[in-house]
């Protein structure tokens, strides 16, 4: 490190809550090391209690979405920032927001320009909307000085598609913006958290629970889960499944399933659906999945899927659409099964057949902590992040 360059850095994310649930061990981490650090997104709770003192917080709402009109008054205002904050560092993540801090942080010439690319978004697209979404992720990798991919299936997948080129960008460590912190997601206080959120849940013991965590929504997979369950329903007694999540973009699932989720009684949300949708707290998501039997996470697109790492942290069996990205968060097929995605038939199949093999589940859970302890430990990665900037001072 030359020490030519101030320690600084700006994280930018379309929304607080993103930034808080992906980006937020960096920011801690570099702030506890030195740099000086601001973000820029809306306002958040979890991020404004959180944030280490020092780092400034510059709320700026964006809306998600195409907003060609908006566009024009957030790279503005990314400008003065950049500009009052003279940064050497901008580190952007989520398609809206790397559209426009890129530009913004290209056109007052940020000396590194750094894409977090959490995922493709255009992967789940077709037609022209699909055309405009690539050629948005285009340019906002052409203004970036370096594309940071959370894992190696995005990087190749991106650049075989031309939005980038392959020497532009890097997977840091074995991938993720944030990795596993293994103090939190321990199986060593699995079975008393199990045991008190199954009670609050009126979920039996001896129940068995396959479920998912995230963001409920069409693209996750949450429709083909529900059918999924339908099927296993028929000759697995005394299923249940359990939907862990924000609900903001609930509507996106096709109403027939979500009928068919809201009338059956074996279908438990969290929170419930006569409850908030916004998700619950972050330091509660451990607990909650530890209520699982198997995780499914069906996916349609993924960059790296933190809740397939958070659960094999917790030792609980996957089934997971195999798209890109996703078989990067396990070893081969050692933790987790992987079908189509789109296809409940496919996803009850796979669900089954890890069911009813106690000795399967056994073996994937204990392969998976493993795994996530070797490749994903959040420490590690954190080291690696700081290692990789401090090497461009």
């Amino acid at each position: 490190m030359t020490g030519r360059r101030e320690k600084s850095i700006c994280y930018v994310a379309t929304t607080g809550k993103c930034l808080a649930l992906f980006l937020l061990p960096q920011v801690k981490y570099l702030a506890a090391h030195g740099w000086r650090v601001a973000v820029a997104a809306d306002e958040n709770a979890r991020l404004r209690r959180e944030l280490p003192s020092g780092v400034e917080y510059h709320v700026l709402p964006m809306t998600r979405g195409i907003d060609f009109f908006g566009a024009f008054r957030h790279i503005s205002a990314l400008r003065k920032i950049f500009i009052d904050g003279k940064f050497t560092f901008v580190h952007y993540f989520m398609p809206n927001a790397a559209f426009y801090a890129s530009i913004a942080a290209w056109t007052v010439r940020v000396p590194f320009r750094y894409y977090q690319l959490g995922g493709l978004r255009y992967s789940a697209s077709t037609g022209l909307k699909r055309l405009l979404l690539k050629t948005i992720e285009r340019i906002s990798c052409g203004c970036s000085t370096r594309i940071v991919t959370v894992s190696r299936g995005n990087l190749e997948t991106a650049a075989a598609d031309g939005i980038f080129r392959r020497s532009k960008a890097v997977v840091i460590g074995h991938g993720g913006s944030k990795a596993v912190d293994l103090t939190l997601f321990d199986p060593a206080n699995k079975a008393e958290w199990r045991r008190k959120r199954r009670g609050e849940l009126g979920i039996n013991a001896d129940d068995m629970v396959i479920g998912f965590a995230g963001s409920l929504r069409r693209d996750k997979g949450t429709g083909e889960l529900i059918e999924a369950f339908a099927i296993l329903k028929r000759t697995v007694p005394g299923l249940k499944l359990l939907l862990i999540g924000d609900r903001d973009f609930y509507a996106t699932v096709a109403a027939r399933q979500r009928l068919a989720a809201a009338s059956d009684p074996d279908v438990i949300f969290v929170p419930p659906l006569d409850g908030p949708s916004a998700g619950i707290d972050f330091e509660d998501v451990p607990s909650y999945e530890s209520c699982l039997d198997i995780l499914a996470f069906p996916s349609y697109r993924e960059g790296l899927p933190n809740v397939v790492l958070e659960c094999e942290a917790l030792e609980i069996p996957v089934v997971a659409a195999d798209v890109p990205g996703t078989p990067d968060a396990m070893p081969s097929a050692a933790t987790a099964l992987l079908v189509p995605a789109r296809s409940p038939e496919k996803l009850a199949e796979k669900l089954l057949e890890l069911i009813l093999s106690p000795e399967m589940r056994r073996d994937y859970s204990k392969k998976g902590r493993d795994f996530v302890e070797k490749y994903f430990n959040q420490a590690i990665l954190m080291e690696e992040i700081l290692r990789e900037k401090e090497a461009n001072l």
